[in-house]
């Protein structure tokens, strides 16, 4: 079940589990495609233990990034967002307010055009749900399965 939040500044955001959970990593998923957001917060949902975030607009995820009271431990940005100049710039703006983050692009073209640091990881569309997994999990420090 979402959960939609009211407040203004994070218009365009829902927390894709029940609550914010201690112990679990936090992903947050940025995108505006609603079937790739829909599959990508099943797939995390139903496949892992994780507390799942989303926003579908580039300044909600900023400013929610901001408010956030826990780290966020795995960033996932569609890299066709509209509305985002840069969408390495908008990673680059939320992983310096979280030193440890690992980001995930995913996109509908087959490299990144973006210049992002070798440690961030990219998907392109189609993928498969194992392999979504294993990259999440791996990014995550966790083991699959």
């Amino acid at each position: 079940m979402n959960v939609c939040l009211n407040n203004a500044a994070a218009r365009g955001t829902r927390i894709a589990s029940r609550e914010v959970l201690t112990g679990v990593p936090v992903i947050f998923l940025v995108g505006d495609d609603w079937r790739i957001q829909r599959f990508i917060g099943t797939v995390l949902k139903y496949g892992m233990a994780a507390s799942v975030l989303e926003a579908t607009e580039p300044y909600a995820a900023l400013a929610m990034s901001r408010k956030m009271a826990l780290p966020i431990d795995l960033l996932i940005l569609q890299l066709d967002l509209v509305g985002a100049n840069n969408v390495s710039d908008l990673a680059r703006d939320i992983a310096a307010e979280n030193s440890s983050i690992k980001v995930l692009f995913v996109a509908s073209r087959d490299c990144p055009a973006c210049d992002a640091p070798p440690c961030w990881r990219f998907l392109s569309i189609p993928f498969t749900t194992e392999l979504l997994l294993s990259s999440v999990n791996e990014l995550c420090g966790r083991k699959a399965g």
